[in-house]
């Protein structure tokens, strides 16, 4: 027969494992009110690539294995200002950790996005577009600032990052990175009736967009991805692109897939 003490202290972590469900499970504390807008990203796949301000090659889809803070600001946004100071302290402290920054701005003025960022120590890179802003329209972003936290597999876990900022780092830096889901074979053929070709574009070489239920992934020919569907993650290669085709080799299947604009 167990003695009263032991199962005082199994009745504890009982307790104790509940809470912490129903904290996973309880809605993520928010900044702003108007952050909720943004719950429809959480538990999707993000994807954000460009040539920084001061000329680096930002690709979030490098960064797996990394927590990212997605940070949508300006320079002329008081309270995007009043949260560099917070978040230039979590880079310093949990950047050996694998903890990056992105920063998305909202300038139209370049030089004055460099002169701050010099001045505050932001070195982490920042994506800067003279005219309209294309991860703004991509993400639906509506208010500065907005900062969201990507997990390691690339995923928006947090879309009110500002709130009890260092809580939810900690939580996913100490999250183990995870292997791929790829698609079953069995459901290979639900998977690909997910993807669509949105588009082709030409300019020096010829590019395409393919559109699953979660994402949008840009592909040229010769080039390797993984597409994220409700199904899992699906390898694909890119055989060739047509002005209204594109040819894909993939696991799981030997014949060429081939997907054309509407």
């Amino acid at each position: 027969m167990k003695k009263p003490g032991v199962l005082i202290i199994l009745l504890l972590l009982l307790v104790s494992a509940i809470q912490t469900v129903l904290a996973d499970d309880a809605p993520e504390a928010l900044r702003y009110d108007d952050d909720a807008i943004y719950l429809p990203w959480v538990g999707k796949p993000a994807q954000v690539k460009f040539t920084a301000v001061d000329g680096r090659e930002v690709d979030l889809e490098k960064l797996r294995g990394k927590v990212v803070l997605l940070d949508f600001w300006a320079t002329w946004c008081g309270p995007c200002r009043a949260e560099i100071p917070e978040v230039r302290a979590m880079y310093e402290k949990w950047h050996a950790s694998g903890f990056e920054i992105i920063g998305i701005s909202f300038d139209k003025d370049k030089d004055a996005l460099l002169s701050l960022t010099k001045k505050e120590r932001m070195v982490w890179p920042q994506s800067f577009e003279s005219t309209k802003n294309q991860f703004g329209e991509k993400f639906g972003i509506h208010h500065y600032p907005s900062m969201w936290f990507v997990d390691k597999q690339g995923v928006v876990r947090y879309i009110s990052a500002g709130e009890k900022m260092e809580e939810k780092l900690r939580k996913l830096l100490m999250e183990k990175m995870l292997p791929p889901k790829m698609v079953d074979l069995a459901k290979l053929d639900s998977a690909l009736s997910e993807l669509k070709l949105k588009d082709v574009a030409w300019s020096a070489a010829p590019k395409a967009t393919i559109q699953t239920s979660l994402n949008d992934y840009p592909l040229a020919s010769g080039q390797n991805t993984v597409l994220k569907t409700g199904e899992g993650d699906l390898w694909v290669h890119c055989i060739s692109i047509t002005t209204n085709t594109v040819s894909l080799s993939m696991r799981g299947r030997t014949t060429i897939f081939k997907l054309s604009l509407p």
